[in-house]
């Protein structure tokens, strides 16, 4: 601290600065957050000393400039926090900086929304989850220096402790920072359905129980989680389905446009748009549900599943040139490498079952593509059965030889109607609907 009598001494201005560093100086300890102030605390003392002219030349010649502007400083310096509270630091997040310096542990005592502070304090917590999840070590050390921050230590002291580079730890820093305000974001922003199109966990169950059909304990399921997941698109979806099934297809139509207003992720826009189709279908609309499924398609383009039911509606419309188009587009998904064993198997058994395709069947186009996939599987499927019986065979061998504890595990799957117990949790799967000439629908 200067002395009294350098108080007296050079240009007043020159002696109000260093008044007002001194004050700064012990108000901030982070050197950042003291340059930031340092403008806003020398205009206060200035606009103090203009007003009381008489009383600032007193404390300039009796050494006491200090005292004299301290508290104009100080209420200038709270005043701008409070209007900007970016200058917070540390953000969004966990422990703020009050404009005296003191730390700010509550929303109550500086102002803050309390939700805000909550989802900082979320949002370090998850970053921290993040990094040791991933073994991101440089995430890590990144949100350890960002925590050093909030707990009001210097750029140049963690640097010493660490012994790295002063730009090191600043970058460090900041991209801790962006990490955080990231997630911060995805807490105060998240959608009911995330761009990626993932069901909460608690859903998999409820698909479950459409796949097999269970709609009693469908029914019970959607009452328990309606609380909770009530705005989710996908329980949406399967509340329409529901709905559908039972036919109360005005709900179901209501269910359906309240998942589309929340699905962002093209999967589950296609799958909603698609079993609208479906209702469109079931209601006489067959231009309507043609024009949905269209665009479930365009949404969707490697999924099935529209396809399966644009085909279907073409050839009950015996539209010959719209069944070869979506011919072609279902033989670019056959021979894509994208389609797995079980959405192959589905598209088989749909060709094969689906009484909609009756007139399809007796043109050139079905005995070139359709035709020709469905005994392709068919041959499949022999081959997958006479190798487990081989397998059968073999084993009962050993054991009648004196050779047994051999185990032959399961027998192979012979890719027909266990199909209908897959999950529904793609395009291309089947979603339990057994009717005979029903829609392909989507869980």
């Amino acid at each position: 601290m200067a002395s009294p009598s350098a108080m007296t001494q050079g240009d007043p201005q020159t002696v109000l600065a260093g008044a007002v560093a001194q004050i700064v100086g012990e108000i901030f300890r982070d050197p950042e957050r003291r340059a930031q102030s340092m403008g806003e605390a020398f205009l206060a003392g200035s606009e103090a000393a203009a007003e009381h002219p008489a009383e600032f030349e007193r404390a300039m010649a009796e050494g006491c400039l200090r005292e004299f502007i301290e508290p104009a400083v100080s209420q200038r310096l709270r005043s701008s926090a409070s209007d900007r509270p970016e200058h917070f630091t540390g953000g969004w997040l966990g422990v703020f900086i009050d404009a005296d310096g003191r730390p700010v542990e509550s929303a109550e005592s500086s102002g803050l929304d309390p939700a805000a502070l909550e989802v900082g304090q979320q949002a370090l917590t998850r970053a921290v989850s993040l990094a040791e999840l991933e073994g991101n070590r440089t995430l890590a050390r990144n949100l350890g220096w960002y925590r050093s921050r909030l707990e009001h230590q210097s750029y140049d002291a963690i640097a010493a402790r660490e012994g790295k580079p002063l730009a090191t730890i600043r970058t460090g820093v900041a991209r801790a920072r962006k990490v955080l305000l990231r997630i911060v974001h995805e807490l105060n922003q998240a959608q009911p359905s995330p761009l990626n199109g993932d069901a909460p966990a608690a859903i998999a169950p409820l698909r479950d129980l459409w796949t097999r059909q269970d709609l009693d304990g469908l029914a019970c399921a959607l009452e328990k989680t309606r609380d909770a997941y009530g705005g989710d698109p996908h329980w949406l979806n399967l509340a329409g389905l529901l709905a559908a099934d039972r036919g109360r297809f005005n709900e179901a139509r209501n269910l359906y446009e309240r998942g589309l207003v929340g699905a962002d992720a093209p999967s589950v826009r296609g799958r909603i748009l698609n079993n609208l189709g479906n209702l469109a279908d079931e209601e006489g609309e067959m231009e309507e549900a043609t024009n949905l499924w269209l665009r479930a398609n365009q949404l969707v383009p490697d999924a099935p599943t529209p396809l399966m039911n644009l085909l279907a509606a073409a050839s009950e419309a015996r539209d010959y040139p719209s069944a070869q188009h979506f011919i072609a587009l279902l033989g670019d998904q056959q021979n894509s490498g994208r389609l797995t064993q079980q959405d192959r198997r589905y598209i088989e058994r749909r060709l094969r079952e689906n009484p909609k395709y009756r007139w399809l069947r007796t043109t050139d186009a079905w005995r070139k593509g359709p035709g020709r996939w469905v005994a392709q599987g068919a041959s499949r499927a022999r081959l997958q059965k006479l190798g487990a019986q081989v397998i059968a065979l073999l084993a009962a061998a050993f054991v009648l030889s004196g050779l047994g504890g051999v185990s032959t595990g399961p027998a192979a799957p012979t890719g027909d109607s266990k199909l209908e117990l897959a999950s529904g949790d793609s395009m291309g799967r089947s979603d339990g609907d057994r009717r005979p000439g029903g829609r392909t629908r989507h869980a």
